[in-house]
């Protein structure tokens, strides 16, 4: 159904959505939670139901917030809204949002000590993706998506085996890993995901793409945590390895790159080695970067296996 917002007010609801995740990005916690819940009421007004992507994604970036603040309950509650609207409105299929949000729940629930509730939802998760994968007529687009989703749903299964004391259930998902994460007898069509250690372009790419997310991540754990102590971040916890920035400055002198990425790169790498490195800079940096990458087709998702 088509959003029935006069252009003021979908302008509105764009600037709102924007500005929370902005402030969700900065570990402005209360100022993200007001302008999603004032975008969520604006949806509200602008639906005859609540049964639309929009409204499922606001609740997805709610239950983000909630986990971003330790608040697992509220995280969850947050995230089972997401879910049963990505439910309805895939019914009676499966979706790749449908993943994301079962794995996101089972995160809530491990870090709410729910080893239990953790397994169910990376369970369903995993037999959701292999009926997935085995559905005929598979894009392109999305197999490269699926793969990382299976990486990193091997990867929770395995850490939550291994939590609970099912050392070889947790060794069988390792070796799984370790194969590529096969994800149903199609494999042969769905090559397997790149580690940072393979050779060649695709295993430097891989590399650079670990790289931007790893950064980014310590960049936003460093504004959060400058946030909650009122102090400026320590530029000393804000640049990882050596090894990483070592490693892009020699995927940008091996590889032929679409210029776009080569720039990104040769601004990200300016902005890990300046002295003293600038939190919001880095941020940046590491978002055009993966803006860049995305642009030249390299699959690039904000999920890290553990």
């Amino acid at each position: 159904e088509a959003l029935r917002l006069t252009p003021p007010g979908a302008a509105q609801a764009a600037t709102l959505q924007q500005l929370g995740r902005l402030c969700l990005r900065r570990g402005d916690w209360a100022a993200a939670e007001k302008h999603l819940r004032d975008t969520l009421a604006l949806y509200a007004d602008a639906y005859t139901t609540d049964l639309h992507v929009n409204v499922a994604a606001l609740h997805f970036q709610l239950g983000t917030l909630e986990m971003d603040r330790k608040d697992y309950a509220a995280a969850a509650q947050a995230l089972r809204e997401a879910l049963r609207i990505r439910t309805a409105l895939y019914a009676p299929g499966d979706h790749l949002d449908i993943c994301i949000t079962l794995q996101a729940l089972g995160k809530a629930a491990r870090a709410d000590g729910d080893l239990v509730l953790a397994g169910t939802y990376f369970e369903q998760e995993r037999q959701a993706l292999e009926r997935l994968a085995a559905a005929p007529g598979l894009p392109k687009d999305v197999a490269p998506r699926l793969r990382q989703q299976r990486a990193a749903n091997l990867s929770w299964l395995r850490t939550v085996a291994k939590e609970s004391g099912d050392h070889t259930t947790a060794t069988l998902l390792a070796k799984q890993l370790k194969r590529g994460g096969t994800l149903s007898p199609r494999e042969d069509a769905l090559t397997p995901i790149p580690s940072a250690e393979a050779q060649g372009p695709v295993g430097e790419m891989a590399a650079v793409v670990n790289a931007v997310l790893q950064q980014r991540q310590v960049v936003r754990r460093a504004l959060v945590t400058s946030r909650e102590q009122g102090v400026p971040p320590d530029s000393a916890s804000l640049v990882g390895a050596r090894a990483v920035l070592e490693g892009l400055e020699c995927w940008l002198r091996k590889e032929s790159a679409d210029p776009r990425v080569a720039h990104a790169v040769s601004v990200f790498i300016q902005a890990l080695d300046s002295a003293p490195v600038v939190a919001e800079r880095l941020f940046a940096a590491c978002d055009d970067l993966r803006t860049a990458l995305r642009a030249a087709g390299v699959c690039v998702q904000d999920v890290l296996c553990p």
